[in-house]
This record gives structure tokens, sequence and C-alpha cells, in this order.
């Protein structure tokens, strides 16, 4: 089995190239949905993120309140990174859990989705995908997904900082001037990458690529 890492600043269009992808036969995996996993209440990670940042980070159902946490921790480099101490460890178990799965049931590619690589959630893949967009088109997309300009401009300058240089060998992807020209750069690179069927299947699509 093909592991693809997808990785990117935040706003870039990751989970966009991801879809794509996922229409050539490949399954998604995102660190961003099993982080929320590791979080749900009981886990020993949630424990732990109550303890570290307080109650105040509770929504009222007793959950951890994702936006109150993220404006709490991106405001300040440590308490990020004691974040990531708590929360990626596991998240990098349930990664290998769910590729061991992936390759047993013959999935011929898999996309790694992850903003930080190498943390605790994915150590190696066969091809490593960087998605760009500019400055100016990442922020218009967070403030269309609903974030005040200040925190989206925080976060931007956050991740942007941690993410000054990428691991090298890479493939690049412009994700900042459409869609068609987006999804005529995935597909040539998919090809790139040695996969001889690249078919856009339905059936596929259904049952391995539902990012929604």
């Amino acid at each position: 089995m093909k592991i693809v890492a997808v990785t990117g600043k935040i706003g870039s269009g990751k989970s966009t190239v991801c879809r794509i992808m996922c229409e050539f036969g490949a399954v998604h995996v995102d660190a961003d949905q099993l982080a929320r996993e590791v979080l749900r209440p009981g886990t020993q990670a949630f424990q732990e993120v109550v303890e570290t940042f307080g109650e105040g980070v509770l929504a009222s159902s007793g959950e951890i309140d994702r936006a109150s946490l993220a404006e709490r921790v991106f405001q300040d480099e440590e308490s990020l990174a004691h974040l990531d101490r708590i929360t990626h460890p596991e998240i990098g178990r349930k990664i290998a859990a769910r590729l061991k799965a992936l390759s047993a049931e013959g999935a011929p590619a898999a996309l790694v989705e992850a903003a930080l690589l190498g943390r605790g959630e994915i150590r190696f893949w066969d091809a490593l995908v960087v998605v760009q967009a500019p400055e100016e088109v990442r922020l218009d997309r967070l403030l269309d997904a609903g974030m005040s300009k200040e925190d989206a401009l925080r976060r931007i300058e956050a991740q942007d900082a941690r993410l000054a240089r990428f691991p090298e060998p890479y493939h690049e992807i412009d994700n900042g001037d459409g869609l068609d020209w987006t999804r005529r750069q995935v597909k040539s690179l998919w090809q790139e990458l040695g996969d001889d069927d690249i078919v856009e299947s339905e059936n596929r699509i259904q049952r391995g690529c539902d990012l929604d």
C-alpha cells in the first residue's frame, strides 16, 4: 500500500487535494478527525487537557470546546507545545492502527492528512505532498469558514512559524488558483507517483473517501 502524507499551512486546502486524490482510488486518513477522537470525554488526553488548561475549555455538553481550546493555545507557544505533547502520541497510534487495517483490506493507497509531520502523527511515507496557497487566499478561506480576522491571522502566524520548512523531498500542489488548476496538478502527480489505475469511480469514493 502506498502511503502519501499530505500537509500544508492552515487554509491551504489540504482536504480539497485529498478529496481529489480519493477520486483516483486513495483512502483518506485525517489526523484532525482522529484528534477529535483522542479528546473525547473519558480518554486520558481529555483528562490531561482539562487538568492542564482548566474547565474553561469545556463546552456545556462536557466535551472539549475546540474553538475555546484553540483560542487559548494559539496565543501562547508553550501552551501549544504542551497540547502537542498530550495529543500527538495518541494520534500517531491511531494513524498507525488505521494504516494497518487499510493495508490488510488491500487499499491501494492511503492519504495521511496532517498539518504537522514527524511529531507522533506520521514519521514515514512513500511520498510527501505539500499544498500551498498565498496568505491572502488562505485568510479569505478562514474568514469564509466563519473565523474572525483576528483569530485567523493569529493562527496563520502561529502555524507558519512552525512550518517554516517542510521535510524534503516533497511534491508541491498550488491550490491558490481555482479547482480546475488544482485537479490537473493532482492528476499529473498521481500518475507520477506510479498509480496505474487512475479511475474516477463513484463506488471507490463512497467506499473510502467520505470527507464530509
